[in-house]
């Protein structure tokens, strides 16, 4: 009976530990991206650029129409989520704005069970330095967390789609 609970406890305290927690968005964007003035900027995309954003992450996912981005001189913060096995996996992605490749990626929240791997930075940090230039494919340059694929998968789409919004939000609001 002992054993149990204590396997029970055990259990509880690993999946709250490998489960982030924040107060709240402003707290991500400020720890992601200091100089932000936490001046939230919807990028409100049109069918034409949902199509584009579609063809350059070339996965067929559904798109949505509206994301939050947080702005600074420095880079970018986009809020994004994609799909996981158990529901939808919300992340804060930081765009270096010089180089316009990942700097940062933090998972907000999540419901996956198999899948809390993808919070470890073991597993994030493949994705820092990368841009739309790089290849960034699950199973070749990316490796997937071992019973967490669609997981793995859903953060490797997220980040695409944010290096696409980051240049389109760039190239027609910033300019």
């Amino acid at each position: 009976m002992k054993k149990t609970l204590f396997l029970i406890m055990a259990v509880l305290t690993v999946v709250f530990l490998a489960t982030p927690a924040f107060s709240s968005t402003d707290d991500i964007v400020k720890q992601l991206l200091p100089d932000s003035d936490l001046k939230a900027r919807s990028l409100i995309l049109a069918d034409a650029d949902i199509e584009q954003v579609n063809k350059i992450v070339g996965e067929l996912v559904a798109v949505k129409g509206v994301y939050i981005i947080y702005p600074s001189k420095t880079g970018a913060v986009i809020l994004d989520e994609e799909q996981g096995k158990h529901g939808m996996i919300e992340m804060a992605i930081l765009i270096d704005a010089a180089t316009k490749k990942i700097k940062d990626i933090i998972i907000i929240s999540m419901k996956e069970r198999r899948g809390r791997g993808i919070v470890k930075p073991i597993f994030l940090k493949q994705y820092i330095g990368k841009s739309l230039l790089d290849p960034i494919a699950l199973g070749s340059d990316i490796k997937a967390i071992s019973g967490a694929t669609v997981s793995s998968r859903a953060v490797t789409i997220t980040v695409k789609r944010a290096l696409v919004l980051y240049d389109i939000f760039l190239s027609k609001h910033l300019k």
